[in-house]
């Protein structure tokens, strides 16, 4: 409710457009639990309100395949997601690598950036510069803004930072204090 409640308020204050990207590692952040069905049904609930205050879109991170597996994750209602980074073993992308979003006359090329993902999860990482140079030749060139979002650390971030251009911004979750997801068991 207070996420709803203050994006209404964002939207009236203006002055432009209010963009709701959600960077990542949602699912089961400050949530304990060793019980399969508890996480499992806490993240469908997370997707379910995410979609109900209006995320535009989401780039899962690696605490998210903890949650729900690759193929849950793809398939699960909620709000759109997508990874440029996310690949499995042939080359082919878990997700969709960007997204377009417009509103009220603004369009925004979004590229999703997840850090890379647990080792039993099946899935591969694309390393992120390649990943963005791809996303972004792949986008219209008449977008007014492109941002990197998701979860790759610090570190990655500033390399596409120095080394590529097109990016508008960049958003991450993560930083260098970041400790990997540890949770085992049958997802």
């Amino acid at each position: 409710e207070r996420r709803a409640t203050r994006l209404k308020q964002l939207s009236k204050k203006g002055p432009g457009p209010v963009f709701h990207l959600d960077a990542g590692d949602t699912l089961i952040k400050g949530f304990a639990t060793k019980r399969e069905d508890s996480v499992r049904t806490r993240a469908h609930e997370i997707l379910r309100l995410g979609e109900m205050v209006g995320v535009d879109v989401w780039v899962p991170g690696p605490s998210d395949l903890v949650a729900l597996k690759a193929s849950t994750l793809r398939h699960a209602a909620g709000p759109p997601r997508i990874s440029a980074t996310w690949t499995d073993a042939t080359g082919n992308h878990l997700l969709k690598p960007s997204i377009i979003i417009e509103r009220d006359g603004i369009r925004l090329g979004v590229i999703g950036l997840s850090a890379a993902p647990p080792p039993d999860s099946g899935l591969l990482m694309k390393p992120p510069i390649q990943a963005v140079t791809d996303a972004l030749t792949a986008l219209p060139a008449d977008l007014d803004m492109v941002v990197g979002l998701g979860t790759i650390t610090d570190t990655q971030a500033e390399a596409i930072a120095s080394q590529v251009k097109g990016l508008t911004a960049g958003i991450t979750t993560r930083g260098a204090a970041y400790e990997a997801p540890s949770h085992k068991g049958e997802q």
